[in-house]
């Protein structure tokens, strides 16, 4: 395959009608296994138009090419913002997922983009644990949500998919709508997780119940971090209180 053809047909807004374009996710995440072997002038070429597209973007004219921008992150531009690095590779992936909205596409947990996507959050705390709190919680929230929609997507998500979209969604939408309110936040995390738990049926299992609590606590953690403009409102031992409230007293019937 002629890797330049290839890389413009993808990312070009004219298409190479020469080149058959295949949309789906496992052809997409064949793209990352090309980078190693472009030349000089490709890179040069899919970074630059990155860069005009995001000018565009800018002044309202195109929306961004989130395949651009992941290629950007994955050529190593790591020393962005931690919330420039989750948007990029967001971007990225929802690109991704409504490019195949008309063709057969491949299931998303068996993609390359989703596994690098789903460790978005966890990298990015890795990487970016002294940064400001707030961008971390943010960067956090975006990744579990994409990473949330991109499995709902799917026809057959099981019990697991399913806790991993719910306390994302309360992360994300939480911290970026919340009133401020801790209580919103417990109560939104508690409810959304309860309610997934609920459609788990047959799975519902001890393990099960642990991963529900687990992912939970960790979205009313995200959640306070981005409550606050410079750090926690309360104390970690306050929010582990608050986490410990909220187990013994759920219900449990689901």
């Amino acid at each position: 395959m002629d890797i330049s053809r290839y890389l413009r047909s993808l990312f070009s807004r004219s298409q190479d009608s020469s080149v058959q374009r295949e949309l789906s996710l496992s052809s997409f995440g064949d793209l990352w296994a090309l980078v190693p072997h472009l030349t000089e002038e490709e890179e040069v070429w899919v970074l630059s138009l990155g860069d005009a597209n995001y000018r565009l973007a800018q002044r309202g004219i195109l929306k961004p090419r989130g395949r651009a921008l992941g290629y950007r992150l994955w050529r190593g531009a790591f020393d962005e913002d931690p919330i420039w690095v989750s948007r990029s590779m967001c971007g990225a992936a929802l690109d991704l997922v409504f490019s195949g909205e008309d063709v057969e596409t491949a299931p998303v947990v068996e993609s390359v983009p989703a596994g690098v996507l789903l460790t978005v959050p966890m990298w990015v705390l890795c990487n970016y644990v002294g940064k400001s709190r707030r961008s971390l919680a943010e960067a956090l929230s975006l990744g579990g949500l994409v990473a949330g929609y991109m499995l709902a997507r799917l026809e057959e998500a099981n019990g697991y998919d399913r806790l991993i979209a719910a306390a994302a969604g309360c992360a994300a939408g939480l911290a970026r709508l919340s009133d401020g309110s801790l209580k919103v936040v417990e109560r939104g995390a508690s409810t959304v997780v309860c309610l997934t738990m609920g459609d788990v049926g047959e799975e519902d299992t001890l393990f099960t119940d642990y991963l529900a609590s687990v992912l939970a606590g960790q979205a009313i953690v995200a959640c306070q971090m981005a409550l606050s403009g410079q750090g926690f409102t309360l104390s970690m031992d306050d929010s582990r209180s608050m986490f410990e409230h909220w187990i013994s007293g759920r219900d449990r019937t689901f």
